[in-house]
């Protein structure tokens, strides 16, 4: 795209922005972990959110990481506050992308190469999210890599070069106890996934705070089921099937076309 016509396109706000805000839950290499999700928070004004949440913290003393595994009784109403701002917020979404383990062939697709399929479910995330008229970032938390992987670049460039638009300019990763937006991220996944465990009677014994956390949330988005697809202005939840055949063409050839950048 010449210069002068992005920057047209920019001043005519034709081109947005935002921040993806990107995070995980659950491991592809642990047989204890029956789903895997990739999930991230959309942000055109990242800072409005993140003031918000910094001044609820220093109002109420609370310092803790806005996380799912930190849900309980003492802090849920400041949970829910965070999770009512978000969804007040005309500026944010939510995306995230649930792979049965179960469903998933890793020695067939990716040779048993964890990180090679981390990395490819990366890339359908983000190509199923971003869209044409957007230009974005990405801060990412920090996910172990092998020596001297270009996770960052790889990532970019795959999605770059793959759709032939400039979508994503730079990825950085970061240790998410600095972001509450990573933080943030992570507690709608974890909602997500302790839906999904619950429909799959993983969980014995339901954390009562969780349970009213999540109800909360499916409040606000009027379901009565997360463990499901679901598509809303605001909160996506994809379900990956290696069976259908254009999730793997999205990933690239066989699912390991990553390894060329």
């Amino acid at each position: 795209m010449p210069d002068t016509l992005l920057r047209q396109l920019f001043l005519n706000r034709a081109i947005q922005t935002p921040v993806y805000f990107f995070d995980e839950t659950g491991l592809l290499n642990n047989d204890t972990d029956k789903f895997f999700i990739l999930g991230m928070v959309k942000s055109l004004r990242p800072h409005i959110l993140t003031d918000y949440i910094r001044n609820l913290r220093d109002k109420a003393h609370f310092y803790d990481e806005i996380k799912w595994k930190k849900v309980n009784a003492k802090n849920l109403p400041i949970m829910k506050q965070i999770v009512d701002e978000f969804f007040r917020s005309a500026n944010n979404s939510f995306a995230c992308i649930v792979l049965d383990k179960a469903h998933m062939d890793f020695k067939k697709h990716f040779n048993n190469d964890f990180f090679r399929a981390y990395k490819s479910f990366t890339v359908l995330l983000l190509k199923k999210s971003i869209t044409p008229n957007e230009i974005v970032a990405i801060i990412a938390d920090h996910y172990s890599t092998p020596p001297k992987d270009e996770f960052e670049a790889t990532v970019r460039n795959f999605v770059n070069d793959h759709t032939k638009e400039l979508l994503i300019h730079s990825i950085i990763r970061i240790h998410s106890k600095g972001c509450d937006m990573i933080q943030l991220a992570d507690l709608l996944m974890g909602a997500v996934n302790y839906a999904f465990k619950l429909k799959n009677k993983l969980i014995l014994n339901p954390n009562s705070a969780k349970v009213e956390l999540l109800e909360h949330i499916k409040n606000e988005l009027k379901v009565n089921d997360l463990a499901r697809a679901l598509y809303k202005d605001k909160f996506n939840i994809i379900l990956f099937s290696p069976a259908i055949k254009k999730n793997l063409q999205a990933m690239g050839p066989t699912a390991n076309a990553l390894q060329v950048h």
